[in-house]
């Protein structure tokens, strides 16, 4: 693991004459340092319930999409990257739903009676 000193030189080499030291310290301080293998967890309740879904896949024109019909986040994950085409774009958004889909927790069973 880096110092802070050590981690401050390695950005000002990494950007060249595009930032300031002075930046680079603002951007630093306060920054708690951990092993790049540390599992980092966000603070207690900084990340959204989960997702009731279900997931889709869609496609608009050239651009393919993965949305949720959760309408609490209203949810739409652009997919873009290097495909052979839409078609193929299309087949990693609808294998992506899918996954998505189950993860979700089972739904509550209905009384019908």
């Amino acid at each position: 693991m880096k110092t802070e000193k050590e981690l401050m030189e390695w950005v000002l080499e990494a950007s060249g004459p595009c930032i300031a030291r002075a930046d680079v310290e603002r951007l630093l301080k306060g920054m708690k340092l951990v092993p790049a293998d540390a599992v980092v967890l966000p603070p207690e309740g900084w990340l959204a319930p989960h997702d009731k879904g279900p997931w889709s896949a869609g496609k608009e024109g050239v651009f393919v999409f993965v949305q949720s019909e959760d309408f609490t986040h209203d949810v739409r994950l652009t997919i873009s990257g290097d495909f052979a085409d839409t078609e193929a774009k299309r087949r990693y958004a609808d294998a992506l739903a899918a996954q998505l889909n189950a993860s979700l927790p089972p739904a509550p069973e209905q009384d019908n009676g």
